[in-house]
């Protein structure tokens, strides 16, 4: 059984640094050892490139390299050693070539891993190799042969993952993967110790651990569709995407799925949801599904999440967003609340600048478009704009906030406007004057302008338009 405590003992041995890596584009040209200067330099470089001669990355070879941001690796590289990576919670991504053919054990452990591309021809993951990181996402290529225990222990964040089918799980290997929600296991695979424990969303509907081995065995069973979007990313590479489509197609015109294409699978996902998961996005997928089975588009899993929300999760690329986005828009029969907001605050979040403007566009849109002055229509755009080129999420959540503030702020001065209108009149034909006939005599207009009781009538009205905003901050921007 592996802990976290025993791969905390070994975090403290480090060997020297691979003599074979180019810091900054200049190549470090020692044979057997790294000078201090040289190793100084590399501690303090956010960017490395690894010589192409290189095969093997050594033990601890970048062990706890903090400011270390992103790293390219050979095509000659074949195997990586334990704690290679380890400590390193700058390094957010990472490309594996296809040639590299084992990965150590905790070679990338509480790094800061956003996400992992790992190719075909990889064949072993040791012990806690992605364990205590911020994955989101991960596939097991079909190569793998063997994986050592707690791979992707307390991967808290982690949401997803595709495996080809693997005959048995080791122990821990999602223990304490928290945010886990979309993974299959083969019918006839067995588990290890508490492989799958701790999973709070998983254990929400299937809280007894047996039970959700043998759900996740079944998920699929007579469930066609759902199957081909969870396992499409093995049926070739991405040039193979008409071939995925036509077998969609088929799937979907067989006389047995024409009774089943629109159900949801033990854990209330659609084919949609499943593929708004999907480490390998491919836009016509998403068309060949909405075509069918448009409602689910809005359809909510057993969590009460949409293929939207998943698609944000993952930072799926900008078209899919749009096209989920439209088609949700468009098949709501009522108006209902996406809960677009709720995306673009959860800091969990960390999609594209880009992503958030085009949220936040679609969320506001009837909003922006009722504003009757196209100053403020404008200055409501250059605020997205701003939104769209930042991609730091504190910064970039203020900014957001900006824009729904400013947005509330026009639109309550075109109520109180309306309002004072309102009142204004009421008052003069109160006291018999009629707004046509004292157009020669703007001092009475005026007098009853002043006096018609907006002042006393605005701080009460206000909250009843408003009851989220801040009452003060509203009446000090609008009178």
């Amino acid at each position: 059984m592996v802990s976290e405590e025993n791969a905390n003992d070994d975090e403290s041995t480090a060997e020297e640094a691979n003599p074979s890596a180019t810091i900054r584009n200049e190549t470090v040209q020692v044979d057997e050892e790294i000078s201090d200067n040289d190793q100084r330099e590399q501690q303090q470089s956010s960017h490395v490139d690894v010589n192409p001669e290189t095969t093997f990355l050594s033990v601890s070879a970048f062990q706890n390299h903090a400011l270390l941001k992103t790293i390219h690796l050979p095509q000659e590289l074949k195997l990586i050693f334990e704690n290679a990576f380890l400590g390193c919670s700058g390094l957010q991504s990472i490309k594996i070539p296809s040639n590299v053919y084992s990965i150590g054990d905790r070679a990338f452990y509480k790094s800061g891993l956003f996400q992992i591309d790992l190719r075909e021809g990889l064949h072993t993951l040791g012990n806690l190799v992605f364990a205590c990181t911020p994955l989101r996402l991960a596939r097991i290529p079909a190569s793998v042969k063997e994986m050592g225990e707690g791979t992707f222990y307390r991967c808290f964040r982690m949401i997803s993952v595709e495996m080809p089918g693997r005959s048995f799980l080791p122990s821990q290997t999602f223990m304490h993967c928290y945010s886990l929600r979309n993974i299959a296991l083969r019918e006839d695979s067995s588990a290890g110790y508490r492989s799958l424990a701790r999973c709070t969303y998983l254990s929400t509907h299937l809280p007894n651990e047996n039970d959700r081995l043998q759900a996740l065995q079944h998920r699929f069973d007579g469930l066609p569709v759902h199957g081909l979007c969870y396992y499409h990313t093995y049926y070739g590479s991405a040039s193979n995407t008409e071939r995925i489509v036509s077998k969609l197609e088929e799937i979907i015109a067989s006389p047995s799925e024409n009774q089943q294409q629109s159900q949801q699978d033990c854990l209330g996902m659609t084919p949609l949801h499943i593929l708004a998961l999907s480490s390998r996005q491919i836009l016509p997928l998403y068309k060949v599904l909405l075509k069918h089975c448009p409602d689910d588009v809005i359809t909510k899993d057993k969590w009460g999440d949409l293929p939207l929300h998943f698609a944000c999760k993952i930072d799926a690329p900008l078209e899919v967003i749009q096209l989920l986005l439209e088609e949700s828009y468009k098949t709501m029969e009522e108006p209902m609340d996406l809960g677009v907001e709720g995306i673009l605050k959860d800091s969990n979040n960390q999609f594209s600048g880009q992503t958030a403007r085009l949220l936040l566009q679609y969320h506001t849109k009837e909003r922006q478009e009722s504003l009757g002055l196209e100053s403020w229509r404008h200055d409501v755009a250059l605020g997205m704009d701003q939104v769209a080129l930042e991609d730091r999420w504190s910064a970039r959540d203020d900014r957001i906030t900006e824009v729904l503030r400013k947005l509330t702020t026009f639109e309550t001065k075109e109520s109180t406007a309306l309002l004072e209108l309102v009142f204004w009149k009421a008052r003069m034909e109160g006291d018999g004057y009629w707004v046509g006939d004292n157009r020669s005599d703007p001092s009475i207009r005026q007098k009853y302008r002043v006096h018609c009781g907006i002042g006393i009538a605005v701080p009460n009205i206000l909250p009843f338009l408003h009851e989220d905003e801040d009452e003060a901050s509203l009446q000090d921007e609008t009178m």
